[in-house]
């Protein structure tokens, strides 16, 4: 399975280009529109407009930090906003995505016209101790 994601990372421009190394496992990402997400499937802008649910194997005394990006903003081929961020939640304790801090709120994704496709990738890090994001601007977007 290691090997898998590994390659799939590769062979989609996310390790090396965005991330030194590909995780060992997926985080299950399911959208209320029911949704899944999956390596390299295509989701219409109308299915992801609201938040999605994401699971992984978390370890109820840890924290955890859910980031969400469009490495193609604006276009692929001219990705000048390479890491726009969609969504940001720290401080996460285990699983519990909704009792983590919100310092991005999600931002359903937008690509404009003739942009062509864009990938859209959760990231998920561990954290060595809860964060102090006390200094941190927090971003609406509503």
């Amino acid at each position: 399975m290691e090997a898998d994601i590994n390659q799939m990372f590769k062979e989609h421009d996310i390790v090396p280009v965005l991330i030194d190394r590909a995780p060992l496992v997926f985080a299950k990402v399911v959208y209320r529109s029911k949704k899944l997400v999956d390596a390299g499937k295509e989701l219409s802008p109308a299915e992801v407009r609201i938040e999605p649910k994401v699971e992984w194997c978390a370890d109820p005394i840890l924290f955890y930090t859910l980031i969400m990006i469009d490495p193609d903003s604006p276009s692929r081929t001219e990705p000048l906003n390479r890491e726009f961020a969609h969504w940001i939640v720290g401080n996460i304790p285990g699983k519990h995505v909704e009792q983590g801090e919100v310092l991005f709120e999600y931002l359903p994704t937008f690509p404009r016209s003739g942009t062509g496709f864009h990938r859209y990738i959760f990231l998920l890090y561990q954290q060595y101790c809860r964060n102090d994001y006390s200094e941190v601007p927090r971003v609406s977007r509503k």
